[in-house]
């Protein structure tokens, strides 16, 4: 059986400079997932709250249905 990987095999180092030039390839999907989500999150947070600005601060109310 033969293994296929959506980016590279995955290691450890532990030093900082390793993460920094490890290879990394443009298709990866790792990432996607979290960030779907938290995009998830804050369109249902604007659809639920009326915001109001007040003196560079947001104030968040739910709204009234």
């Amino acid at each position: 059986m033969e293994r296929t990987y959506t980016s590279r095999p995955p290691t450890a180092a532990y030093d900082a400079v390793y993460y920094y030039n490890r290879p990394t390839e443009l298709g990866a999907m790792q990432g996607y997932g979290p960030v779907l989500m938290a995009g998830a999150e804050v369109i249902d947070m604007l659809r639920s709250f009326d915001i109001q600005r007040t003196l560079n601060t947001f104030h968040y109310r739910t709204r009234k249905k």
